[in-house]
């Protein structure tokens, strides 16, 4: 390490200074620094290693001692905290209790980190990096040329209805930025991996974020959707129908678990390095979060009571929700890119 090696470990929020390694004599003297006919002297005397240990003990002694070791420690607290702050851009500290096996020093950053995940002020408020995002634009979201899973199977007034063949070819969903991050659902894992279950509808109304210099509003609950579709419908043994229409969806949580969970891996020594890496982002409905309603040409209107009985089916929602999924799951690269590029930009712009 050198001639004045030091090892310490400290808490964050309590900083407790332990210990100082012991500084070898005469190596950390230059004896040129005395005047030159004293040179021989002093060489001499503290090369004895009576003089040596000495010395050794006295700058320990000072080093060690309760008052040092404070301001020590709070340089460092002070030092580090400003660090904190200027990198999330917040000062909020979770309440989190599920780093059992972290130290104080990752729980603090740890904690540090969920904070400002849900901190409007922050660099790294969730609903201002999915309002920031725009290639991907992430909200409102589009999800294209849906397919979804059938058929599906039902009785409506004793005759038996199918419903085939669904397509919904241009879904916009309106609201996924009002999201929170819970912070015991925020893990921080080994090998710079992180997974989050995010909460959808939880933002307070009017929240106001900054976008790029701008104030934007972050949108009330519910999240909404709506896309063109076209289906078959079968009735008893008759011919299958072609119908289309207007698909609605509205999100709310009921269940109090409707959200996103995500699980994200990180790489790079330097902001020019950064990448953000989505393994997973994937929308997540309980039961009752999900309510479907369509609209009907007017020639069609005799097949609504029909669709209608299908609406309230678990297994079509959920089939729906599978089909959104799945279309994220094909765009993870465009959404880890936008992460990747939100973030260089937000290192690259600490202190300016």
């Amino acid at each position: 390490m050198g001639a004045f090696a030091t090892e310490y470990r400290f808490s964050l929020q309590n900083l407790d200074y332990q210990s100082l390694s012991p500084i070898p004599f005469p190596q950390a003297i230059s004896a040129k620094a005395f005047y030159p006919s004293w040179t021989a002297f002093f060489q001499q005397l503290i090369a004895t290693n009576d003089a040596a240990q000495m010395l050794t003990n006295q700058i320990n002694g000072a080093l060690m001692s309760p008052g040092n070791m404070a301001q020590v420690a709070n340089l460092l607290t002070s030092q580090i905290t400003s660090a904190l702050d200027t990198i999330f851009g917040s000062t909020q500290v979770a309440n989190s209790t599920v780093d059992t096996d972290a130290n104080d020093v990752d729980k603090y950053i740890f904690d540090r980190a969920r904070g400002a995940l849900n901190d409007p002020s922050g660099y790294v408020y969730v609903p201002t990096v999915i309002l920031g995002s725009k290639s991907p634009q992430l909200d409102p979201f589009t999800a294209t040329n849906l397919s979804i899973d059938g058929p599906f199977t039902t009785s409506v007034l004793g005759q038996s209805v199918q419903l085939s063949n669904i397509s919904l070819a241009n879904l916009v969903i309106n609201g996924l930025s009002n999201v929170i991050a819970p912070p015991n659902s925020t893990i921080f894992g080994a090998n710079q991996q992180a997974t989050a279950t995010l909460l959808l509808g939880e933002v307070p109304a009017g929240t106001k974020v900054d976008v790029n210099g701008q104030q934007v509003t972050v949108p009330s609950p519910p999240v909404t959707a709506s896309t063109p579709f076209s289906l078959n419908i079968q009735v008893n043994q008759n011919q299958p129908i072609p119908i289309s229409g207007t698909l609605n969806l509205s999100l709310v949580n009921t269940s109090g678990t409707l959200g996103v969970t995500t699980s994200l891996y990180s790489d790079g020594d330097n902001p020019q390095q950064l990448s953000l890496t989505y393994t997973q982002v994937t929308l997540v409905a309980g039961s009752g979060d999900v309510t479907l309603t369509i609209s009907l040409p007017s020639q069609d209107q005799q097949y609504q009571i029909f669709i209608n009985a299908f609406l309230g089916q678990d297994a079509l929602i959920q089939a729906i929700i599978g089909a959104i999924n799945s279309y994220i799951g094909q765009n993870l690269g465009q959404i880890s890119q936008a992460a990747t590029q939100f973030a260089q930009n937000a290192l690259n712009n600490l202190g300016k």
